[in-house]
């Protein structure tokens, strides 16, 4: 019944999709070195699109014109307009073949940033749509790629389909071990490109931090030093919260870093990495902003940054920490290219594969976001081998964004 259910929600657009395919057997691609760029989402507040799109047009683009295809048409200057070559489409959904084909005929390459929306986790079209324009441009003759991607334990069946499709004409990446093994389980290992994130390359630019702000909040970490005090960056993850509840999720958040707190006086800064409002009206933003009013009451020394706008700028913010507890991953590859060591606090098996890159052991070092309350060992043993992880992270660092190199293939 289910299969019927799938079969028959998805037909309209499948018989689009076909109609599309057929057309562009017909039809060339006008001649331009154009670069037609769909991120993971739109440019509505997600810091770990602005980071991969950053990575991609610094690293990658060389200087081509580079169109940002999204759901909605969102400008971005306050990162984007650092760089001269960037345009703006919308338009990216279902049932839209005829006008996303006819706007990939101006282009030259597609590439599809791939981070975790390919598995059908966050919707069974999102994953499609993304595969559906890959074997699209290879019909239209554009070159087409898509970025390291990490997929979860339970790929949906449809999803698989569609993965042995694309991956005929258009080599898949996965950025972690993890996920290369789960997508070698029904891909053949010659169609696959073991990777690393392409956030591990996004470059730091300056301007898009510096202010009073920041000043500000230098000021306040150069203070907390000249104490002795060690500094967390604290990041909550609103879809976490979302699933378990709010309020669950907030006191179980706020006993884990109690749990810190109890080992050694730590000074927090709370942090986010997502403004979009995902668990009701509340965002990574808002959540902190209520740890940070909890824990200021309770005489802890914490910050709370107020004007952060974007995954590149948040960047700055992780230099003057001494570690990240962070339940968004971005933020933790941010850390880590600062050198600084990550507590995640991990869902649906995708932090393990990043740690490894590392030789990290993930146990001692992740707490399902499902189990914080259990946290008191792990914690420990983190805090242990804080001089071991930086070592780890400065024996590997070069090698993994040598590596990201290859999410240009």
């Amino acid at each position: 019944m289910q299969q019927v259910k799938t079969f028959l929600k998805i037909l309209p657009d499948n018989l689009l999709w076909s109609g599309t395919k057929f057309l562009a057997k017909f039809k060339k691609r006008t001649d331009n070195n154009a670069i037609l760029l769909i991120p993971a989402g739109d440019l509505d507040g997600g810091f770990g699109e602005d980071i991969m799109i950053t990575s991609f047009i610094k690293n990658f683009s060389n200087d081509r014109p580079v169109t940002v295809l999204t759901y909605n048409v969102i400008h971005r200057p306050d990162y984007l307009d650092k760089f001269g070559n960037v345009s703006y489409a919308g338009g990216f959904r279902d049932l839209n073949y005829l006008k996303l084909f006819g706007l990939m005929r101006e282009h030259s390459e597609v590439l599809v940033i791939g981070a975790d929306i390919m598995d059908g986790t966050y919707g069974l079209f999102a994953s499609l749509l993304r595969l559906r324009m890959l074997r699209l441009a290879n019909i239209l003759g554009l070159t087409a790629k898509v970025s390291g991607f990490s997929v979860s334990k339970n790929i949906l069946p449809r999803v698989k389909e569609e993965f042995m499709l694309a991956s005929q004409t258009t080599k898949i990446k996965a950025r972690d071990i993890d996920s290369f093994q789960r997508l070698a389980s029904f891909l053949p290992e010659s169609r696959l490109v073991l990777t690393n994130d392409i956030a591990f390359i996004c470059p730091t630019i300056p301007v898009t931090y510096e202010g009073k702000e920041f000043e500000a909040y230098q000021s306040w970490c150069d203070s907390e030093k000249q104490k002795n005090k060690k500094i967390i960056g604290i990041c909550p993850n609103s879809i976490q919260a979302k699933k378990i509840g709010l309020d669950r999720y907030v006191a179980d958040l706020t006993l884990l870093i109690d749990n810190f707190l109890s080992v050694q006086d730590f000074s927090l800064i709370f942090l986010y990495h997502d403004t979009r409002p995902l668990c009701g009206n509340d965002t990574d933003k808002t959540i902190s902003e209520r740890l940070f009013k909890h824990f200021k009451s309770k005489n802890v020394s914490c910050y709370l940054p107020d004007e952060i706008k974007n995954g590149v700028s948040l960047k700055g913010y992780l230099n003057s920490i001494d570690f990240t507890v962070t339940g968004r991953m971005h933020l933790g590859i941010s850390g880590i290219v600062a050198r600084k060591p990550m507590y995640g606090i991990c869902y649906a098996n995708k932090f393990e594969g990043m740690l490894k890159l590392f030789d990290i052991d993930p146990s001692i070092c992740l707490v399902d976001y499902t189990d914080m309350k259990n946290s008191s060992s792990t914690i420990k043993s983190f805090l242990d081998e804080q001089d071991k992880l930086i070592a780890q992270i400065d024996k590997k660092l070069p090698e993994v964004q040598f590596n990201t190199q290859s999410n240009n293939w």
